[in-house]
């Protein structure tokens, strides 16, 4: 392996372990779904290490937002695909409501879904 592998792989590996939980929690707050919120973060997860290179510090704001929009994102595209149509604004609304709430939150701290 090479010395950018391993920093990669070790990267990753704290991204997963101070943010899993909480973008879970992110996860299940649009979904509604525990299962389906398991698997969309771990869909996000794929996304986020196709462009792990680009992250550069795993506790700045900046990296915490980039995980949240991806987990958004990613449970949004399956809600494209399963909730019809008049419900996606209201749930738009309540999602940005509480995308706030999560970066502005300290990372790690575990509180995100208690704002």
């Amino acid at each position: 392996m090479t010395a950018n592998h391993v920093d990669n792989h070790e990267k990753f590996t704290k991204l997963y372990e101070l943010y899993s939980h909480d973008l879970l929690c992110f996860a299940i707050s649009i979904v509604k779904s525990p299962l389906t919120a398991e698997d969309l973060a771990h869909d996000a997860y794929g996304k986020i290490l196709k462009h792990i290179d680009e992250i550069e510090e795993p506790y700045s704001p900046r990296t915490k937002r980039y995980l949240v929009v991806t987990v958004r994102n990613t449970c949004f595209d399956y809600l494209l695909r399963s909730v019809p149509t008049e419900e996606l604004a209201e749930l738009q609304r309540r999602v940005n409501d509480k995308e706030l709430m999560i970066t502005a939150a300290l990372p790690g701290s575990g509180e995100w879904g208690t704002q």
